[in-house]
């Protein structure tokens, strides 16, 4: 099983901004596009503005099978983690995809497709939760 820490801990998040902590060093994002999760999609997404160097930058978490065609190929590991996921979820545990891409400024508007916008992600990591059944659920 793949496991690392890296130290990432959420602060907290407004209507506007979300805050993190990378290594004890917190981090602004102001919110500038928020693309809700859909059963079709089978996966959300988040465009930011990270305050510190005004980088534009979409994070996305989904189901494998859809973030998995939409991955740049370019993470040596992708391969690897991928095999890994299909672990997690045949022992039974639900799973999540997350990845990233830095976007240029015409990604940016009222007028972008949603489309330009959710394709060429950089692999960030996987997770494996297991879902236990609850009484009277």
């Amino acid at each position: 099983m793949i496991e690392a820490n890296y130290d990432c801990r959420f602060i907290k998040r407004t209507n506007s901004e979300v805050t993190i902590s990378i290594r004890g060093k917190e981090e602004v994002y102001r919110i500038i596009k928020f693309y809700e999760f859909n059963s079709g999609r089978k996966m959300m997404s988040i465009s930011v503005i990270r305050l510190a160097d005004n980088a534009i930058i979409n994070f996305a978490k989904g189901a494998d099978s859809s973030l998995v065609e939409l991955l740049n190929g370019r993470n040596p590991n992708e391969a690897s983690v991928i095999e890994e996921i299909d672990v997690y979820a045949s022992t039974g545990l639900r799973t999540l995809m997350f990845a990233w891409r830095a976007l240029p400024q015409e990604l940016v508007g009222p007028l972008v497709m949603q489309a330009d916008v959710e394709r060429d992600y950089h692999l960030l990591g996987i997770t494996g939760v297991e879902d236990v059944l609850q009484d009277n659920v």
